[in-house]
């Protein structure tokens, strides 16, 4: 059974050329998944500098799951590799006198060049989606008279709207797409 936390945790506002126009995150909907620990020496959980962000790979345990990121150490946040000038996973995890040591864990925030990769990605998901999954039809033509002016259409385009990506579904997120008149 999967259980979902019902509840919006962001909005994306996409031009039609992919851009990110506008991204509002709603922070209280957010799941809590952050775990402190405090770590003996040798450290049995398997760190690896992956996206600009530490990230375990191996050893889940006590709530800690692979995929989570480092957040903190001893309280103070950490932004990539380095804590107090030393290197996190050369210095200072493999010295035995910083030991023992609080480290916190949980799923990172998105970084802002992500949201705008990810918008970018699914707005050319959803126009190649728009675009292939036309059914195929007659290749009729409809010629309307409106104000002394001529207007062909055709039908092949009359339900290009209709199409295209409506949500995605994963294990943890759906992902909805509405689409404005105005494109």
């Amino acid at each position: 059974m999967l259980n979902k936390v019902n509840g919006i945790y962001s909005v994306y506002i996409i031009s039609k050329s992919g851009g990110l126009i506008y991204n509002y995150d709603v922070e209280s909907n957010f799941p809590l998944t952050e775990v402190e620990k405090t770590f003996s020496f040798p450290l049995d959980i398997n760190l690896e500098f992956n996206n600009q962000r530490l990230t375990v790979m191996f050893g889940q345990r006590d709530n800690i799951k692979v995929g989570y990121s480092l957040l903190s150490i001893n309280g103070d946040q950490i932004n990539g590799r380095k804590y107090k000038d030393q290197d996190i996973l050369e210095e200072f995890l493999t010295n035995e006198e910083n030991f023992p040591v609080n480290l916190k864990f949980g799923w990172p925030r998105l970084s802002t060049n992500e949201k705008i990769v990810m918008a970018s990605m699914f707005h050319s998901m959803y126009a190649i989606a728009a675009l292939q999954i036309l059914p195929k039809k007659s290749s009729t033509t409809t010629t309307t008279i409106i104000n002394n002016s001529t207007s062909i259409m055709n039908d092949n385009y009359r339900h290009y709207n209709n199409t295209g990506i409506e949500y995605m579904e994963t294990n943890n997120f759906r992902l909805n797409c509405f689409q404005t008149l105005t494109g």
